[in-house]
């Protein structure tokens, strides 16, 4: 079968040249013809320029190493968030509105955070089982789930042990709410496809139980400035956000920051326009 070409001619792909493929029969036996000289040396500089080609796509990864790391980690981070928005869409039809970003005991304690109630939805039903809901997130038993952090709740090219990457944007007007408030999709009265709801942040500090987010005003005068005080990030080129609508959004640097506030207001009449300010996740 590999030698059914033997003896058919076609141009050589680097100088241009008639070459006939040689028979990969052995030397003298049925059938066997010697290759011209002109062949054997075409076939040479055909192996030859497919050296080259390996040398210089090899050169080429190398010199791409870094850059393609860090694309391929903000390709990961942007998934995380699209994992998140999918649980976040699936506990309405269980609870019939979005979680509050922060649950409070009767005295006003913070309790339990949303990144734990979505666990459930996220496939992480274990873990979640093991989480204690009658004591706060810093009971000695709900500590000790620090270190079990799951990974979607962390960017590859920022994670820190026990802690995510990703905050939700809470106060009056925004899906987040305020302490114990559940925003239901009805309530988005801008439509879920313009009101941001979860942004990436670098440098927060915040353990992944820990019932505390970006209120909103840090997040409009935070933007692009000190790691941890606003929506940040450690891709080149934005910072991954989460849609109400599931889709992830890379916020490209200098938002104004009315803009930014409308975009994270559910019901203030904003209308985003997504092409000027952010482009689609990888």
């Amino acid at each position: 079968m590999a030698d059914r070409y033997a003896g058919q001619s076609g141009p050589c792909a680097r100088c241009g040249r008639l070459v006939a493929i040689p028979s990969l029969r052995a030397p003298g036996g049925p059938g066997w013809r010697s290759p011209s000289a002109g062949a054997a040396v075409a076939l040479f500089s055909l192996v030859l320029a497919a050296g080259a080609a390996m040398l210089g796509l090899l050169a080429y990864l190398l010199a791409a190493g870094p850059r393609g790391t860090r694309d391929a980690r903000q390709v990961e981070c942007a998934a995380n968030l699209r994992r998140i928005g999918a649980a976040l869409y699936s506990y309405p039809r269980v609870y019939g509105a979005f979680p509050p970003a922060v649950t409070t005991d009767g005295r006003g304690r913070p309790m339990h955070s949303w990144r734990v109630l979505i666990l459930p939805f996220l496939g992480e039903q274990f873990l979640y089982s093991q989480y204690d809901k009658a004591q706060p997130w810093n009971s000695p038993s709900n500590s000790a789930l620090v270190a079990r952090v799951p990974g979607v709740y962390c960017c590859p090219a920022a994670s820190v042990p026990g802690e995510t990457n990703y905050l939700m944007l809470v106060g009056p007007g925004t899906v987040g709410g305020r302490p114990n408030e559940s925003v239901s999709l009805a309530d988005i009265r801008d439509g879920a496809s313009n009101t941001l709801v979860v942004v990436e942040v670098v440098g927060a500090r915040v353990r992944w139980t820990e019932p505390r987010d970006l209120p909103l005003d840090a997040a409009v005068g935070g933007q692009g400035t000190a790691p941890g005080q606003g929506p940040s990030s450690a891709h080149a080129g934005g910072i991954n956000v989460l849609v109400c609508d599931g889709s992830v959004q890379v916020l490209l640097p200098g938002v104004p920051a009315e803009m930014l506030r409308g975009m994270s207001l559910h019901s203030d009449g904003s209308v985003v326009d997504w092409q000027s300010y952010a482009q689609p996740a990888p």
